[in-house]
């Protein structure tokens, strides 16, 4: 009898032991059965986006939640403020921009855009072509126009110290174009950020959040060494952009702009091939003045009349409306002037 009381003391001794335990320290226990559950690593889910976007692009829902993964897995990170991946500026002044892309300066490098969910102005687009209905007029024009235009590539350098250059290329008609635009990036202060945050709703982050200023784009086909390069304007036809870097490593680089809208870029590819750094030359080359541009279109225009005799017509209608329009202002009365601007 005293074998089997000393039995069953042990018994309730130790499961009181074991309830005490469990009841003091729950969270030891969770956190020593988590740690036993495989974690997906960042490597991991870069390559299920980049999966993603390429077998299932219009699974808009999917691709942002993988997003947001990567983007709370880079919230530690400095993108733009630790040397590994901007480099150190003392000892990279003076150093060539090509140099400064390398292994252990990240952002520095050429990019493809891969991906962007079409809702940089906060979504309202998306809601337009939701409401809008899609006729039979509407169908054709798009099947008219993919057989016009195409995409060749779209790329994003971000040149060592301060730039950021915009590379798209196209086919139209059949004819090689690219249309570059450079702009120069500065940091915006917390106040800007929390300004942003208050109008549009978008958290950028207050560390990586640059603005972007365009300078007039160029459109250019040929030849790199003997380039055709026409402006586009002497004013940007981008606006200024405002967007924040949310991840980074050797295959991508996530953005999230001012509105809503994340992009992803992603290394390699077409970016490696040698037409990825002909922005190089051509940002180097003053573009064709306006006069010749004229005279280019004029020539153009003069020989598809040659080549395709159904264009004479509206070629004719409108080198007439040109000269009317010239024709009116060379004999249209000169304004007095203030005399207040005349000078001696």
């Amino acid at each position: 009898m005293m074998r089997k009381a000393f039995f069953w003391f042990l018994v309730t001794v130790q499961y009181c032991c074991i309830a005490i335990t469990a009841f003091v320290s729950p969270r030891s226990s969770v956190v020593s059965r988590s740690a036993l559950l495989p974690r997906r690593s960042s490597a991991v889910v870069v390559d299920e986006l980049l999966h993603r976007i390429r077998e299932s692009k219009n699974d808009k829902a999917a691709i942002t939640s993988i997003i947001q993964k990567l983007e709370e897995n880079g919230l530690a990170q400095r993108y733009l403020d630790d040397e590994k991946y901007i480099g150190n500026e003392s000892k990279d002044e003076g150093t060539n921009s090509r140099d400064a892309s390398s292994s252990t300066r990240r952002l520095w490098d050429s990019y493809e855009l891969a991906y962007f969910d079409r809702s940089i102005d906060g979504g309202r687009s998306d809601k337009r072509r939701k409401n809008k209905k899609n006729g039979i007029f509407s169908k054709t024009f798009k099947r008219m126009l993919c057989l016009i235009f195409g995409l060749r590539y779209s790329f994003q350098h971000a040149v060592f110290p301060d730039r950021f250059v915009n590379d798209v290329g196209v086919m139209l008609f059949g004819l090689p174009l690219a249309i570059v635009a450079e702009g120069k990036f500065t940091k915006i202060s917390p106040e800007d950020v929390k300004a942003i945050h208050e109008e549009t709703g978008t958290e950028l982050r207050s560390d990586t959040a640059v603005r972007i200023d365009f300078g007039p784009s160029v459109l250019w086909f040929g030849n790199k060494r003997f380039p055709l390069i026409f402006p586009l304007g002497s004013k940007a036809q981008s606006p200024p952009v405002t967007l924040c870097t949310t991840y980074m490593d050797d295959k991508v680089r996530l953005a999230l702009a001012a509105k809503g809208g994340r992009l992803v870029f992603t290394r390699g590819g077409k970016a490696l091939d040698p037409f990825a750094k002909d922005y190089i030359s051509i940002l180097e080359k003053e573009p064709i003045s306006g006069s010749m541009v004229g005279l280019t279109a004029l020539s153009v225009l003069g020989t598809s009349v040659c080549f395709f005799p159904w264009t004479r017509i509206p070629v004719g209608i409108a080198f007439s409306m040109v000269t009317a329009i010239l024709v009116k202002r060379a004999f249209s009365p000169i304004k007095n002037v203030k005399s207040s601007t005349v000078t001696a």
